[in-house]
């Protein structure tokens, strides 16, 4: 039996070495929501907002939800945050309900629905920076916490959510805050391969204890890799081209069992007179380089 000092010490490793990793992931996950517009706070709801899901799903007792007082125990977050959440959970639509908006979203979208910085007609007003009210320095102040107004600003036209005369006015052009414009077919694309990419990380995690490697490996879903860190230029470009080639005649192949199998309606297996639902599988590449 190991000494309760060595215990922690083992966790406290083990633990670091996982945020360490989950480091090296939310880097290029943060590219892309900064890219995006969405800022820490809506990524820390959506955060909480998964903690709570999968607590309150998969560590019920004898299939039922797990109670709010358990599901704090093990999020760290109080009673109250877990009963609002769970109260908050995502609509029919996909759609969180509750998230707080950036300042810089929060800042346009105020621009164009308080009556103060709003014509009659409940359009944008051009406002000087500063110097009399309403200013842009008034709505950032009201609006964007501590955020220095000449920062907002210099964010605002980078983006181009806001443009300058040369009078010095500031005037709106839109009332959310998207840095890069992203077509929706690659957002979904993009939540559709890291999330299938995970499960089966997760999935495999999972198999830890099982009594040995032959059995762990037959029991866990399909996920290697080839890698080099000593490439030159030349060698990278052919090994591209290698992998895009062979990875359409891959994918070809396996499309067309998928066609020659996949059927809309409730299935019967080849042995059995008994219907079953049909099953959500599929096989998935990536190609990356720094």
């Amino acid at each position: 039996m190991w000494p309760l000092s060595i215990l922690r010490r083992m966790v406290a490793r083990l633990q670091k070495n996982i945020l360490n990793g989950l480091l090296k992931i939310m880097l290029p996950i943060s590219r892309f929501l900064l890219r995006s517009g969405i800022g820490y706070k809506e990524f820390a709801q959506v955060c909480k907002s998964a903690f709570v899901q999968v607590a309150t799903d998969d560590y019920g007792i004898r299939g039922r939800p797990t109670n709010i007082s358990r599901v704090a125990v093990m999020t760290g977050l109080t009673r109250k945050e877990v009963k609002k959440i769970r109260n908050y959970r995502v609509d029919s639509a996909g759609d969180l309900w509750g998230v707080n908006l950036s300042p810089p979203t929060q800042t346009l979208n105020h621009w164009h629905a308080d009556p103060d910085f709003c014509d009659e007609e409940g359009k944008p007003l051009e406002l000087p920076f500063s110097g009399g009210f309403p200013s842009f320095t008034d709505l950032v102040r009201r609006y964007a916490g501590d955020i220095p107004p000449g920062a907002m600003r210099t964010e605002l036209k980078r983006s181009g959510s806001v443009i300058e005369s040369e009078g010095g006015k500031l005037r709106a052009l839109s009332a959310v805050y998207i840095p890069y414009e992203l077509d929706a077919d690659f957002i979904n694309g993009w939540a559709f391969s890291l999330a299938n990419l995970a499960t089966t990380l997760t999935y495999n995690s999972s198999l830890r204890s099982a009594e040995n490697d032959e059995e762990r490996i037959s029991q866990g879903r399909l996920e290697r890799y080839v890698w080099a860190t000593k490439l030159r230029k030349a060698d990278v470009d052919a090994f591209k081209t290698m992998a895009l080639s062979n990875t359409e005649e891959l994918l070809t192949q396996l499309n067309e069992w998928i066609i020659n199998h996949e059927s809309d309606a409730v299935l019967k297996p080849a042995d059995s007179d008994e219907e079953t639902e049909p099953a959500r599988a599929g096989f998935g590449v990536y190609y990356f380089e720094d």
